[in-house]
């Protein structure tokens, strides 16, 4: 089974769920998947900021598959999977977008590298500019 969170960031920087889901109403393992993904969400932020890069979109979803058929207490994750969507102004910020993001992932996030130790995290990275190059 897997347990999947997505997350769009707002106009203020924050990240909110897609769809908007109370932390109340989510299990222990929904939980851990939501602050995972936050988590890389504003570490990636805060990268592209020193790069004076700001998405004009910008969505993470952080799943996990699960080692039972259906969702239990005792169910363990035995895989993670960070998917990066993210749109920038021009062409020319996709490199600093995709490093930001692949520093994310392997090492700037601290809460990717602890998920890192309860299963493998995989990474999928997709950047589109949403403004014509000027030639």
């Amino acid at each position: 089974m897997t347990e999947k969170i997505t997350l769009r960031m707002n106009a203020d920087s924050t990240f909110r769920p897609e769809p908007e889901t109370a932390c109340t109403e989510l299990t222990p393992h929904g939980m851990l998947l939501r602050a995972g993904a936050c988590a890389a969400g504003r570490v990636a932020l805060c990268l592209m900021e020193q790069s004076h890069v700001r998405p004009s979109n910008f969505e993470i979803s952080l799943s996990g598959e699960l080692d039972t058929d259906s969702l239990r207490d005792e169910s363990l994750f035995t895989s993670f999977r960070l998917h990066f969507n993210v749109a920038c102004r021009r062409e020319q910020e996709q490199t600093a977008v995709s490093h930001a993001l692949r520093l994310t992932h392997e090492q700037a996030c601290g809460t990717t590298r602890m998920l890192g130790r309860i299963a493998p995290v995989s990474c999928e990275i997709v950047i589109v500019s949403t403004e014509p190059d000027k030639g």
